[in-house]
């Protein structure tokens, strides 16, 4: 990484596995941000660190241009080199790099659809229980948001959230996530 990038960041984000930027802008210090809070196993973590540092040589503002794939192919060729991947995986990386889609490698569409299909399991089942506790339009709920404890009116619920305002409003302030709601007041 020495020359490539400046400063590595450990983040626990939901949206991405790795971030190649600049601070400051294009002449600003290199940085990588590698998600903390993801359950990648080692080699898809040292594809993810290919990937960004492909960014950074080739360019950050070059996306998934040729440039980037050749950058990505030769660190993953170097990933291999180094025994941080076995020869399949090397093999695979470089052929996604020089052929395939940027993100599309070692099973992740099937494994980001499993994680979606359970993330809508777990929603039901939440959106279930609040139901069962007679949360509807019009009820009042404490709830947690920013560390602290609302109280609020329940404007509608989502397919993830509630909806909450003002206890006598209709304009919705906040979405809250259906696992943060503490309880129902009467």
């Amino acid at each position: 990484m020495a020359g490539v990038v400046d400063v590595v960041y450990l983040v626990r984000v939901k949206s991405y596995g790795g971030q190649a930027f600049r601070k400051a802008g294009l002449l600003g210090p290199r940085c990588i941000r590698l998600n903390a809070n993801c359950d990648f196993d080692r080699s898809e973590m040292v594809l993810i660190l290919c990937h960004e540092l492909a960014h950074q040589l080739a360019g950050v503002q070059e996306s998934h241009s040729d440039d980037w794939r050749i950058a990505y192919a030769s660190f993953v060729r170097q990933a291999g080199r180094l025994g941080l991947l076995t020869p399949e995986e090397t093999d695979q990386g470089v052929k996604m790099a020089l052929h395939g889609a940027a993100t599309s490698f070692l099973g992740w569409p099937e494994r980001a659809e499993k994680l979606r299909q359970a993330r809508r399991r777990q929603a039901a089942r939440f959106r279930a229980v609040l139901m069962q506790s007679g949360v509807k339009a019009g009820s009042l709920i404490v709830f947690r948001y920013k560390r602290r404890q609302w109280r609020g009116g329940v404007i509608r619920l989502n397919r993830y959230t509630v909806s909450v305002g003002e206890p006598t409003g209709t304009e919705t302030l906040v979405r809250v996530p259906f696992q943060r709601v503490l309880q129902i007041c009467e």
